[in-house]
Parts: structure tokens; C-alpha cells; sequence
């Protein structure tokens, strides 16, 4: 599936969730946590795509794979992180949703503290 068909089946389950939240509000809430999970699986073959092409930047590099690891990790938690929070805010849960958000911008921060510091670094050689 394209991201337009994504787009357009994202759009229809709106919809349809709209239509049963008059009739049942808690299964509006079950339906978009379902389309949740099937839209998070859908983007699975852009993700490889991604990650190919990331793995032949960093062939091409002279770092190699030294910084795609890290960065692969925090692509992951981003997505990841606000694919959960999103599910929270969907069933009404704001604060879990925000706590999740948090831990995600702390996971991000822990895996580039080594790539900030290693920067870092090479900046402190040129200038001395």
C-alpha cells in the first residue's frame, strides 16, 4: 500500500469511527486502536526501505556504520514513542500519553549523548 491509499483508508476509518461513536463510543475507541496497529504495520516496507538506504550511506562514508546504529535507535524510539502515545491519547489518556512522549525524548537523549560528545570531540581537535 502507497501513503496515499494509507492517506485514503486513514481518512474512511475517521469516518467510520465518527459513525459508531454516536452509536458506541467505546468501540470508536477499539476501531482506532486496530487501525492503529494495522496502519503501523503497513509502514513496515518503507521502514526497510529506510534502513537500506541508510545502511549504503554508511558503506559509502568513510564513518561507516559508527553513527547508523544510533541514529536507527532513535528513528525507533520516535516512531515508536508516538505511536504509543498517540494509542493513549486516543483512549483519553493524556497524561500516560505525555509520560510516554517523555520517555521517548529521554531514550533519544541517552543514545545521542555519545554522538554529541564524540562530536563534540572532533571539533575540540580542529580548534587546538
Amino acid at each position: 500500500m502507497n501513503i496515499t491509499g494509507i492517506t485514503a483508508a486513514g481518512v474512511c476509518i475517521c469516518v467510520l469511527i465518527l459513525a459508531v461513536k454516536n452509536i458506541r463510543s467505546d468501540m470508536g475507541q477499539v476501531i482506532s486502536i486496530i487501525a492503529t496497529v494495522v496502519f503501523s504495520a503497513a509502514i513496515i516496507p518503507f521502514i526497510v526501505t529506510i534502513v537500506s538506504a541508510m545502511e549504503e550511506f554508511a558503506k559509502l562514508s568513510r564513518a561507516g556504520g559508527e553513527f547508523l546504529t544510533p541514529i536507527l535507535k532513535i528513528t525507533g524510539i520516535a516512531y515508536i514513542s508516538q505511536i504509543g502515545a498517540d494509542l493513549c491519547m486516543d483512549s483519553g489518556e493524556t497524561s500516560l500519553a505525555k509520560r510516554i512522549e517523555t520517555a521517548g525524548k529521554i531514550g533519544i537523549t541517552v543514545i545521542a549523548l555519545p554522538l554529541a560528545k564524540d562530536a563534540f570531540m572532533k571539533i575540540m581537535e580542529i580548534l587546538l
